[in-house]
Parts: structure tokens; sequence; C-alpha cells
């Protein structure tokens, strides 16, 4: 199961990660990456999730000073 998340997860698949088995249409939560993938992908698939809304969600961005790596809620014209 490890590996099926860590593959997953190194390839940005984290909206999605599908269950193992053929058929299964369950999908892997946020919980069930903490649970059973290794704290190095559970931090990765964190990022990735957080990069996806930041870049889905209109109402985001990213803060545009140098070295800083947070999201800001926009405001007025932007």
């Amino acid at each position: 199961m490890g590996d099926h998340l860590m593959v997953n997860v190194q390839d940005g698949n984290v909206v999605e990660i599908p269950c193992m088995m053929l058929g299964c249409p369950e999908r892997f939560e946020k919980d069930d990456i903490h649970r059973f993938g290794s704290k190095e992908i559970y931090e990765k698939y964190l990022q990735f999730r957080l990069n996806i809304d930041v870049e889905l969600n209109p109402k985001l961005k990213w803060c545009p000073r140098p070295g800083c790596n947070n999201y800001v809620e926009k405001t007025g014209l932007l």
C-alpha cells in the first residue's frame, strides 16, 4: 500500500488516489495518506494538494513576495 501511495503522490496524482484493488470504487482520503504513507509522502501530498487548491480557487493567489511560500486572498481588482 505504501508503494501505491508513494507512486501516486510522486506523480502528482493527489486529487483522487484510487484503491489498489481491481474494481474497487474507493479513493484514498487525507487521513488514509497520513495513516498508511510515510511522513515524507504525507508532506508531499499536503504540498501538492495545497498547490492544486490555490490554483483552482479564483479567490486565492500565491504570495508575490520573493521567498514567500504562502497564499493570500485576492482583493480589489486582482
